[in-house]
């Protein structure tokens, strides 16, 4: 029998699988995919972006870059200073992020197709519970 950290990494990494093909196949990386869900949400200059993500700014500006050559996202100048961007989707970008969040949204529908309510929310506490215990000092 598995150890529960073998089970929650093998789970892990079977995820990381499905999310590599679902944005794959919509021309975007899973970085990508997150950051279109956080500007989607509203969370658009780089340093709201850099802190959400724990990304520097260097990184984030490449991977914001490549949303732009994509055609997924825009910019605009916030205030006078001409020194910070907004970023929002574009119409191309709205439809890649909602084909690709429909599809993770049916593969999440899949996994836990057969779990109860109560089944779900026992998980979702115990995980709240283990990431607490992991983020205790040793």
């Amino acid at each position: 029998m598995k150890t529960i950290f073998e089970a929650l990494k093998q789970a892990e990494e079977q995820h990381k699988i499905v999310l590599l093909t679902i944005t794959k196949n919509h021309g975007i990386t899973i970085a990508e995919w997150k950051l279109l869900n956080l500007l989607k949400n509203k969370i658009n200059t780089q340093d709201k972006l850099s802190v959400e993500t724990g990304l520097d700014h260097s990184t984030l500006s490449r991977q914001l870059h490549s949303l732009q050559k994509k055609g997924l996202i825009m910019s605009g100048v916030v205030g006078h200073s001409n020194r910070q961007l907004r970023y929002e989707l574009t119409l191309a970008g709205d439809d890649t992020l909602k084909e690709a969040n429909v599809k993770y949204a049916s593969f999440q529908d899949k996994v836990f197709q057969l779990w109860s309510d109560e089944e779900l929310n026992m998980l979702q506490i115990l995980l709240n519970r283990l990431h607490k215990s992991m983020k205790k000092p040793l």
